[in-house]
């Protein structure tokens, strides 16, 4: 786990800002392809976004590895976005890449069962998950 997890004061605008740039994403994309979109886990609590080796967000299709034509960049990044690459690189993520998990009490990723804590936050509102699968609803 990382000694010192960085906090984030997210406000409503910050969290705006993530939101359009989900928003945007899945407005660049056909129905067909968001409906195929990895937009929850099982598994896991959160919403997983994945960042390639090059530590670029990006949400997947599947539940493993996705390769390149499975992937959907997010078109705009974020603070929020910004921040978690930020830790990312301070947990040795660069060249490796990452799924992270993000719910309303901050980001975190997975590594042989472990999860991490990559971010906190007080996110704005208590679904951040519904939001954005909510964004991804075909209209």
């Amino acid at each position: 786990m990382l000694s010192d997890v960085m906090y984030i004061p997210v406000t409503k605008r910050i969290a705006n800002e993530f939101l359009s740039s989900v928003r945007e994403t899945f407005d660049s994309v056909d129905d067909e392809e968001i409906d195929d979109l990895y937009l929850s886990s099982s598994a896991r609590a959160g919403v997983p976004i994945s960042y390639d080796q090059a530590l670029e967000p990006f949400i997947g299709q599947t539940r493993g590895y996705n390769p390149p034509a499975d992937r959907v960049y997010l078109s705009e990044e974020s603070f929020v976005l910004r921040a978690i690459r930020e830790a990312l690189i301070d947990a040795a993520r660069r060249g490796i890449g990452a799924r992270v998990f993000l719910t309303t009490s901050g980001a975190y990723y997975v590594d042989s069962d472990q999860e991490t804590m990559l971010v906190s936050w007080d996110w704005p509102g208590d679904d951040l998950g519904g939001k954005i699968k909510a964004l991804g609803a075909p209209s």
